[in-house]
């Protein structure tokens, strides 16, 4: 099976060390950036601003 990043960091919570929740963390981050990023890039191609 192919693994998804919601997966990955909940997984990682499961484990519960110290370790493995900061890479949860960072797991997170990254989620979020990708985000933002698409958010951005569909504002950007999304047409004129309408104010």
């Amino acid at each position: 099976p192919m693994a998804s990043m919601p997966m990955y960091v909940f997984g990682l919570l499961q484990i519960g060390t110290e370790y493995a929740i900061a890479r949860a963390w960072a797991g997170s981050l990254v989620l979020l950036l990708i985000v933002f990023a698409l958010f951005v890039v569909a504002r950007k191609l999304g047409g004129k601003d309408r104010r």
